[in-house]
């Protein structure tokens, strides 16, 4: 969860560079106007529900085949949370 927020905050940090070297005198109706853009779209969205379907606590089985032959099987458990709220 720590390393997904530091690639965030980084990423938003590198665009805001990048945002105040090129973009030159933007106007104040034109930040506006994306900051609204961006809250649109930072919206959780159809496929955030689907990912929701796939929370919960799961048991596995694997089967793998090294060669001809019988399978190596193994099982194990998986614990399928959300890390940013609803965006799965």
């Amino acid at each position: 969860m720590k390393r997904n927020l530091m690639i965030c905050t980084i990423a938003l940090c590198l665009g805001g560079v990048w945002g105040a070297a090129w973009g030159g005198d933007t106007k104040e109706a034109d930040q506006k106007a994306m900051m609204a853009a961006m809250a649109k779209y930072s919206q959780p969205g159809e496929q955030h529900k689907w990912l929701q379907a796939l929370v919960g606590s799961w048991n596995t089985k694997t089967r793998a085949w090294m060669g001809p032959g019988k399978p190596i099987e193994s099982t194990g458990s998986a614990e399928i949370k959300p890390i940013l709220g609803e965006r799965g």
